[in-house]
């Protein structure tokens, strides 16, 4: 990542989606190893919230399904890692939206 507000941005966009309530993420690393455990627990009890995360998250299946059979590590960790960098997308998205919206002049405004 490349800053800790890009960390903190991303923490924020995880527990709008219900993940890491109330948990401070110190680092990176911290951050990948907390939502992996959480991913293989609903990977073990509850599948199908799993999927309707992922769902909701906009995670592509079809990427989601060529990363995880090319890949021999934990799956929780994969799908983590895909977590996060669609939560850092959408942070670059809205920065360049923000900034495409303020080069615009007062007057040619809604």
């Amino acid at each position: 990542m490349k800053s800790n507000n890009d960390l903190q941005l991303v923490v924020q966009g995880l527990q709008q989606h219900g993940l890491l309530k109330e948990i401070n993420v110190g680092n990176n690393d911290q951050l990948l190893r907390l939502l992996s455990l959480y991913i293989n627990e609903l990977i073990v009890n509850d599948f199908s919230a799993l999927v309707q995360l992922l769902y909701r998250m906009d995670i592509p299946e079809k990427k989601l399904r060529d990363v995880l059979s090319g890949n021999s590590s934990n799956a929780g960790d994969v799908i983590a890692q895909m977590m996060i960098e669609r939560q850092l997308q959408k942070i670059e998205s809205r920065k360049k939206f923000k900034q495409r919206e303020e080069d615009i002049p007062d007057e040619e405004r809604w």
